[in-house]
């Protein structure tokens, strides 16, 4: 589970493979007294920054669940790419590892 004790003074984006992840972790920043945003797609940059005004987390669904590991690699580095300036660093870190679905394993991308 999520560990939010280093995070609650900070905005954060959240990048989440389906919709369903990013509600959940959305749920779990509200229980931490943040105030979420789940998006159902990436946005403009002049979007995120907007919506930085409002919300103290962004939780993006970037729908890479039934990509390949390539895919979905390439989609969260683009992801990461065309949203450093709006994110201003906000974005706290990128695992290389997507689910396995078949198995449970991780794979390395």
């Amino acid at each position: 589970m999520l560990n939010v004790v280093n995070i609650r003074k900070k905005k954060i984006v959240i990048i989440a493979d389906d919709l369903t992840g990013a509600n959940e972790i959305a749920s779990v920043m509200v229980k931490e007294g943040k105030k979420p945003l789940v998006l159902i797609h990436p946005q403009d940059n002049h979007v995120i920054t907007e919506l930085w005004k409002s919300y103290d987390s962004l939780a993006v669904n970037l729908n890479s669940r039934n990509l390949s590991a390539q895919r979905a690699n390439d989609t969260v580095k683009n992801f990461l790419e065309g949203y450093q300036d709006a994110s201003k660093g906000r974005i706290l870190s990128h695992s290389p590892y997507r689910k396995g679905r078949e198995t449970g394993n991780t794979k390395q991308t």
